[in-house]
């Protein structure tokens, strides 16, 4: 990263900062929950893409294969 974005990290992870201690206890929780629930669906299209890659990969004969495999 150059020294602009770095600089512009560091002042939006001071900002947060700040208004993550500003937070009660149960608003805190809350936004772990939140947070999440974000890495989780981020994680489930991260691999959602992998497979559509994978299966791109494959030949017409072998995507041939993997769906009757699936269909049974």
């Amino acid at each position: 990263m150059n020294k602009q974005k770095l600089e512009k990290f560091a002042n939006l992870e001071l900002d947060l900062l700040s208004v993550v201690l500003t937070l009660n206890d149960e608003d805190v929780e809350s936004l772990i929950r939140e947070l999440e629930a974000i890495i989780k669906k981020y994680k489930e299209k991260a691999i959602e893409y992998d497979i559509i890659q994978q299966i791109s990969k494959l030949s017409d004969e072998e995507k041939k294969k993997l769906i009757e495999k699936l269909k049974s």
